[in-house]
């Protein structure tokens, strides 16, 4: 039916997306999109010009003017490369995650296969990987840990079609081999 797939990989700050992503697309020999690597010198620029903290990725101020932009652009992305070879994104799509025909409207979107897959882990694996990280971004959510920390947020479970892994149960490696095999590859 499609030549080539889409894979959306989401989930809360600090449960894996950027690592499992570039690992999959790796394995993929996929395009990889990335929110916070191919976006963040642009997004920290015009942050500063407008006299806000560059590493500011929470506040409405972002998101009026950022969150949108970003995301049409990934999409376009997407839709460029996926005429020629299998796409990898990542980043949070928190909203979008709750729009119960999400998944359908990338297939339509793309006329490609689609795969959400949700990445999830306990809030104290997630603390321990962005303490670890050390990126910017992170400064003012480990400044406010509690804010980012509900245990209800851990448990959310997406309203579109999707593939839910705990990132605390089982490593990138088999992830991957098992997306493989079940592609026959």
């Amino acid at each position: 039916m499609y030549k080539h797939g889409i894979w959306l990989v989401t989930g809360l700050p600090g449960t894996g997306k950027s690592t499992w992503s570039a690992h999959l697309a790796h394995r993929l020999h996929a395009c990889l999109i990335d929110i916070d690597h191919h976006f963040s010198p642009v997004v920290s620029a015009g942050l500063q010009l407008a006299g806000n903290p560059k590493d500011d990725r929470d506040s409405p101020e972002f998101k009026a003017a950022f969150r949108e932009p970003i995301y049409q652009a990934m999409y376009a992305m997407a839709a460029d490369n996926v005429r020629h070879t299998p796409v990898v994104m990542n980043g949070p799509f928190s909203r979008e995650l709750q729009c119960p025909d999400w998944h359908a409207q990338l297939t339509e979107r793309f006329n490609a296969a689609v795969e959400v897959i949700y990445l999830h882990c306990p809030s104290r694996l997630r603390l321990t990987r962005l303490q670890a990280r050390g990126a910017d971004r992170d400064r003012q959510k480990l400044i406010n840990w509690e804010r980012y920390s509900d245990p209800q947020e851990d448990l959310q479970i997406p309203a579109c079609k999707h593939a839910r892994v705990d990132t605390g149960e089982i490593t990138k490696e088999l992830w991957v081999e098992q997306i493989l095999k079940g592609m026959g590859v």
